[in-house]
């Protein structure tokens, strides 16, 4: 439950620092206009600060890519995540509510609630992707999507119960990663055993890849099967084929993976 008021928290932060440097240069013209000494002063200090920052700014990075490698992979990731959001076309979604006024159905419940879901706004999803299983309750991309909501907000025997409704019926929703996010839920639960299970039914399915390695190297650890769980680790830090690009998740994977058998396959 303490993962939303965080990350709120910082896209919170990043709010407030892109609003101060754009009130910047008013807020110095301002400051000229009733006394050009004191606008000299504080753009002075403004960029002492902004140069003190820079430095420390880049310290904390190198520090970061030294003690823990994975760091790039995951601001890469990151960095992405926070493009997508900047980009989505909000066009649908106002069209969507729009829609609502007159006529209320579970698609457009959904259409909001996903839109919602990738501008990181999880508590603006919620109340729409449950309205959109009142409306359908056979709707399996509102229940997949109400998962990961749980999953995100902490809430994860709520997460595992619409995931199980989603696999018991389509096991290759979302080309399984439904299964992959079940898995996760159970690993987090420590219930190894299904988190196991779940993981041999996405292979089986989508095949291996570098996340469901990592996943199965962190439960067969918890079992205590160490041999095993660093072949996984091994199979997870394999490097990528080459000729062919593979997902920014997947490299952060990898970068985890090699940075656990670096600790002695503590992943």
């Amino acid at each position: 439950m303490a993962t939303a008021p965080v990350k709120t928290g910082i896209r919170g932060s990043f709010a407030i620092l892109l609003w101060t440097l754009a009130s910047a240069p008013l807020l110095l013209l301002l400051i000229d206009g009733y006394s050009p000494l004191w606008a000299e002063e504080a753009a002075y200090f403004a960029r002492r600060g902004l140069i003190t920052v820079g430095w420390f700014s880049l310290g904390v990075a190198l520090f970061a890519l030294l003690a823990y490698p994975p760091f790039v992979p995951g601001l890469r990731l990151w960095w992405r995540r926070m493009r997508t959001r900047m980009s989505i076309d909000q066009g649908p979604l106002v069209a969507a509510r729009s829609r609502l006024k007159h006529l209320e159905t579970a698609d457009d419940h959904l259409l909001i609630a996903r839109c919602s879901f990738d501008m990181g706004n999880l508590a603006a999803a919620l109340p729409h992707l449950i309205r959109a299983i009142e409306l359908d309750a056979q709707n399996l991309k509102a229940r997949y999507y109400l998962a990961r909501c749980y999953r995100h907000l902490g809430q994860l025997p709520m997460a595992v119960e619409q995931l199980l409704f989603v696999v018991q019926r389509e096991e290759e929703h979302a080309f399984g990663r439904a299964l992959l996010e079940l898995a996760t839920c159970f690993e987090r639960l420590l219930q190894d055993g299904q988190a196991l299970e779940a993981v041999n039914r996405f292979e089986a399915i989508a095949g291996a890849n570098r996340e469901s390695s990592l996943l199965r190297a962190r439960v067969l650890r918890a079992q205590e099967r160490h041999e095993e769980a660093k072949a996984a680790l091994q199979q997870a830090a394999r490097p990528p084929e080459a000729g062919r690009a593979y997902p920014l998740e997947e490299a952060l994977a990898r970068a985890k993976a090699r940075f656990a058998l670096w600790r002695g396959g503590r992943a």
